[in-house]
């Protein structure tokens, strides 16, 4: 990985596209923090499945639609 500050990514974007093919990655520094990262396209970045967290999920009383729809008929007679 290779870590570089923006006005050498500004001076050089070309050359760095060409080490992000061959390395992976490189972080983009401004004031010494780090602020950006070039990756491959090949860099497969597959996030993990949330099935089991939305299956976890329990609703507890009516739809919020519903209740909604009861505040604004309320509000109107």
């Amino acid at each position: 990985m290779l870590e570089i500050n923006v006005e050498e990514t500004h001076d050089n974007l070309i050359s760095l596209l060409d080490k992000v093919v061959q390395d992976n990655e490189i972080i983009i520094k401004r004031h010494g923090k780090k602020v950006a990262r070039l990756i491959s396209e090949d860099k497969n970045l597959s996030l993990p499945s949330l099935a089991s967290f939305r299956a976890s999920i329990q609703i507890k009383g009516k739809p919020m639609s519903q209740t909604v729809i009861e505040l604004r008929d309320k509000e109107r007679y």
